[in-house]
């Protein structure tokens, strides 16, 4: 009997193996990747801090914050859409082709649109003419945006590409910061290098699509574009509302508080992705499978079991901010150290708000209520700021429990909205 028991749990677990073996695949692939973008800042940041000083390198944040913004009228949600598209279309040789093509177009219209209006901002804003060159070389960082096909490796779960591609990639970026970054002066070589990074990068995935996925680069219709650019329309203003009360955060500071106070609350940042990392690796790495088998148990038993890991690995961040800190900057700094605290927490409730938003209402073709939810998370962040700015109440920690207060407020709505939609169950 008990020999037959063992067959049994056997034959579950291959059963089970098997049909998570691509999930599982994908998410050791994103587990190697990750573990080198947590250890490659470990190297980089402190060196730059002690080169480039709190303030230089405040600017140099700055920057690089401005452009991740544009980022995401260039990504239109394409990150999304485009991923559900070639995971659902994957085995049509014919209507891949006309995916990757249709999305490569209409993203290289949005950044050269962005690439002019940006250079017009600059000539006319004298806080940004004053460093013109900083403002317009960190713009380039947009190739990454451009050019990599993230979408597509998802899409026909083959997350290796992406791991190999970036871990070249930065490696390359963590020599040269070493070689060629050694006085303050320099920090416009910074930029530098990140843009050539992701051209480099995005030159690497473009040839892996063509030549060793076979897919065919061809001219689309008007038509065919206008589809794509509207099909991704919702998702695209659901992540730019998403990405204003997510990313605005630093240029606040840097625009009412300074640049020194930008690197520590960008150190704060740092530290709180960290706790972080785990959702976006199992959201991705399960995003196809979901679009495909539309299975709510399957999405609840990862949503928890993530929610756990996320609770220990806060609880040891909360514990440790203060050796990461030192271990980071050379000083104990209270601030950053409750930034981190502060911020870091966001990674529990973000865990189902993953699961709830885009990683279950898009799958299930509630594109509409994802939006919806997306946009009252603005209204509440705009709303927030205003407030901080007429109470003249802008201060590291205002900022930071403000990014909470939307989080939650957007894990209630959604719940309400999935609950409304039958989607809980």
């Amino acid at each position: 009997m008990r020999l037959v028991k063992t067959k049994i749990l056997k034959m579950s677990l291959k059963e089970k193996y098997k049909n998570n073996k691509t999930v599982l695949s994908n998410f050791s692939y994103l587990t190697v990747l990750q573990f080198f973008t947590l250890l490659f800042p470990f190297i980089t940041y402190p060196y730059l801090l002690r080169v480039l000083g709190f303030d230089v390198y405040g600017k140099v944040i700055f920057a690089q914050g401005i452009a991740t913004n544009i980022a995401i009228l260039i990504n239109f949600g394409f990150n999304v859409s485009g991923t559900n598209n070639v995971a659902v279309s994957r085995e049509n040789t014919s209507k891949l082709s006309e995916i990757v093509s249709s999305i490569y177009s209409v993203k290289g219209v949005l950044w050269l649109m962005c690439l002019l209006a940006y250079v017009i901002v600059i000539h006319f804003v004298p806080f940004l003419r004053a460093d013109k060159w900083l403002y317009i070389i960190s713009f380039f960082i947009t190739f990454n945006d451009l050019l990599f096909p993230l979408w597509f490796f998802q899409g026909i779960e083959k997350m290796k590409y992406i791991t190999f591609i970036n871990i070249c990639v930065r490696s390359l970026f963590v020599v040269f910061i070493f070689i060629l970054v050694k006085h303050q002066a320099d920090y416009h070589i910074v930029p530098i290098l990140n843009a050539c990074g992701a051209l480099l990068g995005g030159i690497i995935a473009l040839y892996v699509v063509t030549k060793i996925e076979k897919v065919k680069l061809k001219i689309q219709s008007l038509t065919t574009l206008k589809y794509y650019f509207k099909d991704s329309w919702p998702l695209f203003v659901s992540y730019l509302s998403i990405q204003i009360y997510g990313n605005v955060n630093k240029l606040l500071v840097g625009s009412f508080l300074g640049m020194k106070e930008v690197t520590i609350y960008d150190m704060g940042e740092k530290i709180s992705s960290l706790v972080k990392i785990p959702i976006g690796m199992i959201s991705q790495a399960t995003f196809p499978k979901i679009s495909r088998e539309k299975n709510i148990a399957y999405i609840n038993k990862v949503m928890w079991s993530i929610a756990g890991v996320i609770f220990l690995l806060y609880i040891g961040i909360f514990i440790f901010s203060d050796y990461i800190v030192v271990l980071l900057s050379g000083v104990h700094n209270v601030i950053a150290v409750n930034v981190i605290k502060i911020l870091s927490f966001s990674a529990i409730v973000l865990v189902f708000n993953f699961f709830l938003t885009s990683n279950r209402l898009i799958p299930f073709g509630f594109k509409k209520a994802f939006l919806s939810i997306t946009i009252m998370g603005f209204i509440l962040f705009v709303t927030g700021a205003f407030l901080l700015y007429i109470t003249n109440s802008f201060t590291i920690y205002s900022i930071a429990f403000l990014n909470i207060i939307i989080e939650i407020s957007i894990l209630l709505i959604s719940l309400y909205k999935n609950r409304k939609l039958g989607l809980l169950h």
